[in-house]
């Protein structure tokens, strides 16, 4: 992920991270300190505004606008500027998923409840379009007796409300900046 997706509005970058994995590559968003509920981060993120999928209009030669029965669009409302905001057009049968949804299932899949996950970065990209987070799984020592191998371990979450990303979840050794 290339820093210059991160969204960011007036010098304020729309990510958070836990400051016990040392900050990103590129020094941006909102470090948090020790153990953050899934809601903390996406707030801290600026991750948390809901998603509509809403009618899709077209403008006639005539001026009068004409529903496209195929389409339809998402939007939210940005939560830097208050102001409704068209993410892009999907198909009639998209439905929308809110990123604390996504990130609720996938600290159920990891059975966070019991407080063996933290949510490590969170961000948002293309202005709205796309959610991501990284959930940090502990490290996995391989050879305890030996060279002490670690193996960093995540869940890698991402999503997007423009229909071109499906909900993904992935195991990873690297850390999501």
């Amino acid at each position: 992920m290339r820093m210059d997706n991160l969204e960011r509005h007036g010098g304020r970058t729309s990510f958070a991270y836990n400051e016990h994995g040392g900050a990103p590559w590129h020094r941006t968003g909102q470090p948090m300190v020790g153990l953050q509920s899934a809601q903390e981060m996406l707030r801290a993120a600026r991750a948390d505004y809901e998603v509509e999928v809403v009618p899709l209009y077209v403008q006639a030669p005539d001026g009068t606008y004409v529903e496209l029965e195929s389409k339809k669009a998402t939007a939210r409302i940005n939560p830097y500027t208050g102001a409704y905001e068209p993410l892009a057009a999907v198909g009639n049968r998209y439905t929308s998923v809110q990123n604390r949804e996504v990130l609720d299932r996938a600290l159920a899949v990891v059975g966070a409840a019991s407080g063996d996950a933290v949510v490590d970065t969170l961000g948002v990209l293309d202005g709205g379009r796309r959610f991501f987070a990284a959930i940090d799984l502990g490290a996995l020592v391989i050879d305890p007796r030996g060279v002490n191998d670690v193996v960093q371990r995540y869940l890698l979450v991402h999503s997007s409300h423009d229909g071109t990303v499906p909900i993904t979840y992935a195991n990873t050794d690297v850390r999501a900046v």
